[in-house]
């Protein structure tokens, strides 16, 4: 099943390290032995991914062990009857960490490709780069099939996943997240997903929903006299001019056919663009 199950550390020929993993039928990490001190993991399989609920001593009991609780990602740790709550960025890496009172504890940085650069705080916490959980005694992410190295990124094993022929970095058997770590995760250790994707997804919903639509023309008085209005869907208006016709368009009802015409403001260009006395109208409109 191409799973890592042993990791033997030695100092000028004695062993110093020896940790054994323990996997189910589903290639999922279920226990861990460290020199003796064993690990169960109870993994809900559930979830998108497998994810570790509890870690158990040899016992099964929940005596100095630790459980995790999850929202659509994980929230929080409690270790000791310690709460400590997960603080994401838009990677999905733990950024801080922060206690029941919402005061920040820990504080982490990291490379692009996972490298932890600096950290504050002393809290005991395993999940960091894009939300995966850190093998202390490997240095590795543990991502389900395989571990990946953030030191060098890329993974310490072939992958198994034969990739896609007319997208031939997918065809590399080590590369972590197709090569490109800032819009890519690689949560199962197979293959990179992008949140790009989830992104056109979540457009593609808004695009089919009956939302107020906005329509914006310029009409424009020049040196020479003379107007003109039309529809311009590559000006250079700033922000606050969108703000403006956003905040107009705060009254209009979904669905309508109706519309109205509102100057939302008025500006001056500089002499040296063209134009004089350009004014911004909105035109409000709904879906049929």
């Amino acid at each position: 099943m191409n799973r890592l199950t042993r990791m033997v550390k030695t100092e000028s020929g004695i062993i110093v390290d020896d940790v054994r993993y323990t996997y189910d039928i589903d290639g999922l990490r279920i226990a861990s032995n460290d020199d003796g001190i064993i690990t169960n993991y109870l993994v809900d399989k559930n979830r998108d991914y497998g994810q570790v609920l509890k870690e158990l001593d040899s016992a099964n009991t929940e005596t100095e062990t630790v459980s995790y609780l999850y929202g659509d990602d994980l929230i929080k740790q409690t270790r000791a009857a310690n709460d400590s709550y997960y603080l994401y960025d838009g990677h999905g890496s733990a950024r801080a960490l922060s206690d029941a009172a919402g005061s920040v504890t820990d504080v982490y940085d990291y490379s692009a490709y996972g490298t932890l650069i600096d950290s504050f705080g002393s809290t005991e916490n395993s999940y960091l780069y894009a939300g995966e959980q850190l093998d202390s005694n490997l240095d590795n992410y543990y991502l389900r099939a395989r571990y990946y190295d953030q030191n060098v990124g890329r993974f310490t094993s072939m992958g198994t996943w034969m990739g896609v022929d007319n997208n031939p970095v997918t065809l590399h058997k080590y590369l972590y997240a197709n090569s490109d770590p800032i819009n890519f995760t690689d949560p199962s250790g197979n293959f990179g997903f992008s949140n790009i994707v989830a992104n056109q997804s979540i457009a593609m919903t808004l695009r089919a929903i009956s939302i107020p639509v906005i329509a914006i023309g310029i009409s424009q008085s020049s040196v020479g006299g003379g107007s003109s209005s039309s529809f311009d869907e590559d000006r250079r208006w700033s922000i606050w001019d969108i703000i403006a016709a956003s905040k107009l368009a705060s009254g209009i009802s979904v669905g309508t056919k109706a519309s109205a015409t509102t100057q939302a403001t008025t500006r001056t260009r500089s002499p040296n663009d063209g134009h004089h006395n350009s004014s911004l109208s909105v035109w409000f409109s709904g879906k049929p």
